[in-house]
This record gives structure tokens, C-alpha cells and sequence, in this order.
């Protein structure tokens, strides 16, 4: 467990470079593991929800699942956002709002992460929404942003 607060901790720190006393904060409140997993859990839930509850032939588009996508991620970053605002509130530790804001864009990136690898294991069950996210479109994607 200690491990991965660590490397969720050094991810944060390398990629947002946010102030020392701010990432130290997170760290010595324990919430780099309390939000570690609510996105891992909330991208599970989202996930069986999109190819087990749903698993609608007509919500099996690369487009819905990317919806889903975008409501866990938006769901994730405000839940981020003001949870860790009020608690720091509540602890007396002010920062800035720049802080706040480059940890639920952290939290939101880890959640798709989550959500997609998720959706690589649980697609495969699902009768009609398992081709999505479909390796032909990811493949399109990465091919028109660093190809061209």
C-alpha cells in the first residue's frame, strides 16, 4: 500500500510540480491513497455499469463510451476538488486554487487510466457492447496527433 501512495505521490510531484507544503499535505493526510481509490473504484463501478447494466446495442458506440468516460472524469475532478478544498479548510492549511486544480486534473488522468484498463478486462463478456474501446479507433487516434 505504502508503495503505491509513494508512486502515486512521485507521479504527482513530476508531472504538476505543485508546491512542497501542498503534496506534503496530501501525503501526511492520506489523501493521495484516499483518492488513489475512489478513482480505481469509481472507474470499476463505472465500467461493469457501461458493459454489464447498460450492454445496450445501442449505447455500444465508441461515442457512448466516452461519454461514460466523461462523466466519471467530471464526476472524479469536482468530488477532487472541493472534497480536498474543504478538508484543507477544515485542517487550517490554505492554498491556492492552482493547487486544487492540477490535483483533480492528476485524479482525472489516473481515472481514465483506470477506466481504461477496466474496460480492456471487462469488455470481453459483455454481448453488445464489447468492442469498445475499440484498438482500430485508439489506433486512428494516436496516428492523426504524432503522425502527421
Amino acid at each position: 500500500m505504502e508503495k503505491i501512495v509513494d508512486f502515486i505521490q512521485s507521479w504527482f510531484d513530476t508531472w504538476f510540480s505543485p508546491t512542497g507544503a501542498f503534496s506534503d499535505s496530501l501525503f501526511d493526510n492520506e489523501f493521495y491513497s484516499l483518492f488513489f481509490y475512489v478513482s480505481l473504484f469509481s472507474a470499476l463501478l463505472f465500467v461493469l455499469v457501461y458493459y454489464y447494466v447498460i450492454n445496450s446495442s445501442r449505447f455500444s458506440k465508441f461515442h457512448h463510451w466516452m461519454i461514460m468516460a466523461g462523466f466519471l472524469i467530471v464526476i472524479n475532478m469536482s468530488l477532487a476538488s472541493f472534497y480536498l478544498r474543504y478538508r484543507m479548510t477544515s485542517l487550517n492549511l490554505l492554498f491556492e486554487f492552482g493547487d486544487y486544480f492540477k490535483f483533480s486534473l492528476f485524479i482525472a488522468i489516473l481515472t481514465f487510466i483506470f477506466y481504461y484498463l477496466f474496460s480492456w478486462i471487462f469488455k470481453w463478456k459483455s454481448y453488445n457492447a464489447n468492442r469498445q474501446p475499440n484498438i482500430n479507433i485508439l489506433k486512428a487516434v494516436y496516428k492523426s496527433i504524432f503522425k502527421s
